[in-house]
């Protein structure tokens, strides 16, 4: 399993919060989404996060 992949311009995350009962993902179409993910704890862990921070600064802005 992915825990994040860039796929149609958007970035998805698995959804870290449901786990382990159920694989959900959560798209960012923006900084403000990578945002609100970190902070609500959708995507945890320091690798994880370093990549959605880079995502932030490049992909998508």
């Amino acid at each position: 399993m992915k825990t994040l992949e860039w796929e149609n311009n958007k970035l998805k995350l698995v959804d870290q919060r449901k786990l382990p009962d159920k694989l959900e993902y959560v798209y960012c179409d923006n900084f403000k989404d990578v945002i609100v993910a970190i902070k609500n704890m959708t995507v945890r862990g320091a690798p994880a996060i370093g990549i959605c921070r880079i995502c932030n600064g490049t992909c998508i802005s």
